[in-house]
This record gives C-alpha cells, sequence and structure tokens, in this order.
C-alpha cells in the first residue's frame, strides 16, 4: 500500500507555494523551550535536594571537653548526582537559548517575506472616469 505524497505548502494565488510549515516549526520550538525551562527547573530543584541529603552533621561525643563534637559527613554518591542535575539544568539552559535564537530569526525571515511579499503586489490604481 502507498501512501500519496503530503503537500505542505498550498499554492498561492501567484501559483509559487506559501511557506505554511514554517508557523508548525515555530510552535514546535516555543514547545520544545517551554518544556527544556520545565526540566530545567525540576532539574535545579533535584540538585538542591540531593545535595542537601549529601550533607549531614553528625554528633560525637567529646573527646576532651564537656562539649559534643559536630562534624559534616559528606555523601560523594548523593553530591555525584547533584553535580550531574546541574548539568543537566545547564545543558538544558543552553537548548533553551539556541532554540529562542532559531525562533526569533524564524520570525524575522517571516516578517520580511511578508514585507517583501506586500512591496511586489501592485497598488490598485484608480479607474478612469
Amino acid at each position: 500500500m502507498t501512501l500519496p505524497p503530503v503537500r505542505t505548502s498550498s499554492p498561492a494565488p501567484s501559483g509559487r507555494p506559501t511557506d505554511r510549515g514554517a508557523g508548525e516549526v515555530a510552535t514546535v520550538l516555543v514547545v520544545r523551550m517551554v518544556v527544556a525551562l520545565i526540566g530545567a527547573a525540576a532539574s535545579v530543584i533535584g540538585a538542591v535536594l540531593l545535595f542537601r541529603h549529601s550533607v549531614r552533621p553528625q554528633q560525637w561525643g567529646p573527646y576532651l571537653g564537656d562539649a559534643p563534637v559536630t562534624i559534616q559527613r559528606i555523601s560523594t554518591p548523593w553530591l555525584v548526582g547533584a553535580t550531574g542535575l546541574l548539568l543537566l539544568a545547564g545543558l538544558l539552559v543552553t537548548a533553551v537559548a539556541a532554540d529562542l535564537v532559531r525562533w526569533r530569526r524564524l520570525r524575522r525571515r517571516d516578517r520580511g517575506s511578508a514585507r517583501m511579499a506586500a512591496a511586489r503586489t501592485p497598488a490598485a490604481a484608480p479607474e478612469p472616469e
């Protein structure tokens, strides 16, 4: 079974195809940016939680005096996990920045092509009486 070819653009009155796919690409970029920002925020929150879990104070009995000694215990696997989540958050923020640049360039190109198309169409001339 063969499927018919999919047309991604429809012909304009001038006979040239319009770039309908650009709007869809812009929408996909916005969705990707939102998802990446949510992922980056979740990664930062997870990194903070993992870091707080990795550093624990522990009380030891007194050695020489009457006061107990408090030491900081650091769990390396939790700290490595927090570092990995921060790295992931940085990569997601970089992806958001790249998609933002792509989205702005796409919008600028669409505005420029709309202006050029408007300049190419001749203005309606007044009819002689």
